[in-house]
């Protein structure tokens, strides 16, 4: 059997597709604390990473987080693509980051208005970057709400600079004369 390029492509693509599977099958004894591990977000875990991705990049004279469709493409991500252990440790991540949020604010966090859940954050916030005690999720969760939103195209071409083809290179100049960090 005389085999081409193309169908050793395939092949090749298929074993290492199903080898990626294996994992993401046994979803049944995989538990969190809100029950078994689903394949979408409970509305609780939807409205905190929507409120997270929000605080951390808000719009201002650019579009956030939330018109880059931030929260969308990470529950996506978690819900369709990781394997089953990354993401029963995301959500327990995420509820971990959530309790620490309620304990500052001494109520539940989501239950709070926009400013008073914005102090809540920026004190969890300097928790975290000055070494005291704060889920190690938050830094991670912040990331990826960061990475994701420069990732978009809204991120990319609207909050930084987008040349397709670049100009001179310029070495060294003041940050006051380029304005913004450009995308690559």
């Amino acid at each position: 059997m005389e085999m081409d390029r193309r169908d050793l492509v395939k092949g090749l693509l298929a074993v290492c597709g199903l080898s990626g599977c294996s994992e993401a099958l046994p979803v049944e004894n995989l538990t969190l604390p809100g029950g078994p591990l689903r394949d979408k977000l409970t509305e609780t875990e939807r409205t905190m990473l929507t409120r997270l991705s929000a605080l951390i990049l808000p719009d201002t004279d650019t579009p956030g987080a939330l018109a880059a469709g931030v929260p969308e493409k990470l529950e996506a991500f978690w819900t369709q693509w990781a394997t089953t252990a990354m993401r029963a440790e995301w959500l327990q991540g995420l509820a971990n980051v959530e309790t620490a949020l309620d304990q500052i604010a001494g109520q539940k966090f989501l239950d709070l208005e926009e400013g008073a859940q914005e102090e809540a954050l920026n004190a969890l916030d300097a928790a975290a970057f000055s070494g005291q005690a704060a889920p190690e999720a938050y830094l991670e969760i912040k990331s990826l709400i960061a990475t994701t939103y420069y990732l978009s195209e809204v991120g990319a071409t609207q909050e930084l600079r987008y040349e397709l083809i670049p100009g001179d290179w310029k070495a060294c100049i003041p940050f006051e004369d380029i304005g913004r960090t450009w995308a690559v």
